[in-house]
């Protein structure tokens, strides 16, 4: 089958393909321009694994708790970044990967917030202007299991 419909390209289109990138699959097996499919019986647009590694690694790189970077910088950054790759896969069927994704970003804020106040009393004194109560505020800040 494979060989057929390179030989219609071939021959009729005047089409090269390439043979590394060529295969005949299962639509959720392959990915198309950061795009897959779900292996169910109606088929949804989904994000391919690999575009989901590359964001991942790309927000831990803006994220480095330990880059001397404003936190509104970075957001803007973030923002910046986030707000692109959306545009481009405003196609996916599956909203679910995004707010997991979300809720990893507001983590990995906290985390460089967290990273930001070095002392316990920093943290204290932040952790009060937030609004919590006094007693989960000594045991948040005292805490010795790091961010």
């Amino acid at each position: 089958m494979k060989q057929s419909i390179q030989r219609f390209l071939e021959r009729t289109l005047k089409l090269k393909g390439n043979e590394e990138k060529s295969a005949v699959d299962r639509p959720w097996k392959r990915a198309f321009l950061g795009f897959s499919f779900t292996p169910e019986r109606k088929a949804r647009i989904r994000l391919a694994p690999k575009s989901i590694q590359r964001l991942k690694q790309w927000i831990r790189q803006l994220t480095r708790p330990n880059w001397s970077l404003p936190m509104q910088e970075r957001i803007q950054r973030l923002n910046q970044y986030t707000m692109g790759w959306i545009g481009y896969f405003q196609l996916i069927e599956t909203p679910s990967i995004l707010k997991n994704i979300e809720g990893w970003i507001r983590r990995r804020l906290r985390l460089c917030l967290w990273q930001q106040w070095k002392r316990v009393r920093t943290r204290i004194r932040e952790l009060r202007a937030l609004g919590l109560n006094e007693k989960a505020v000594m045991e948040i800040a005292n805490t010795r299991k790091g961010a």
